[in-house]
């Protein structure tokens, strides 16, 4: 009975290092999950992608799902939006396989998007998804109701954090996400 009770304690403990372990994100696990984050953001825009698509002709299709737009001007996207966006073009437009897309990965564009979220909520008082939604324009509307490019049902194509979620898992909380934000700092600059 002494020996059960000790097995008992023994894993216990060890399942409470693994809760910490989960914890303590390295540069190397946030620059594979930016990667996989950045891999998920591409392949989710893919459908507003055709062959032969200029820049302008994708994002017009990633806002209004169709090339020609009704009278309707685009709000300003911030640099970092615009250059997430322009990125995913370019991969598409290689026409990168899923793995090829995880070894060419731009990580460091996905963090400086997920940096612009981060200072825009602390700077403005917004949630993550406000921050977000600014980060490609600010047109909530534009970025709901998109039938053609629409996400994942856990995740909307705009939604970074919620793709990052998805690798990291969405159990940390605040104090985590400073903790990667804190990470992306370190690996982008």
């Amino acid at each position: 009975m002494k020996k059960i009770k000790q097995i008992l304690l023994i894993l216990l403990f060890m399942g409470s290092l693994t809760g910490v372990a989960q914890k303590n994100y390295t540069k190397e696990s946030v620059k594979v999950a930016l990667k996989q984050s950045y891999v998920d953001f591409v392949n989710i825009v893919r459908p507003a992608f055709t062959r032969g698509d200029s820049y302008k002709e994708f994002k017009d299709k990633v806002f209004y799902g169709v090339v020609k737009p009704p009278n309707h001007t685009l709000p300003p996207i911030p640099v970092e939006g615009e250059a997430l966006l322009q990125k995913a073009y370019q991969s598409l437009n290689a026409n990168y396989s899923t793995q090829q897309l995880l070894e060419k990965a731009d990580y460091k564009t996905y963090g400086r998007a997920l940096i612009y979220v981060d200072n825009y909520t602390k700077n403005n008082s917004k949630s993550v998804m406000d921050a977000e939604i600014a980060l490609f324009g600010g047109n909530s509307d534009l970025l709901y109701n998109n039938s053609l490019v629409r996400g994942t049902d856990k995740c909307k194509w705009w939604q970074l954090w919620c793709h990052l979620n998805q690798v990291f898992g969405s159990s940390g909380g605040a104090q985590i996400l400073q903790a990667i934000i804190d990470i992306i700092l370190i690996i982008i600059l």
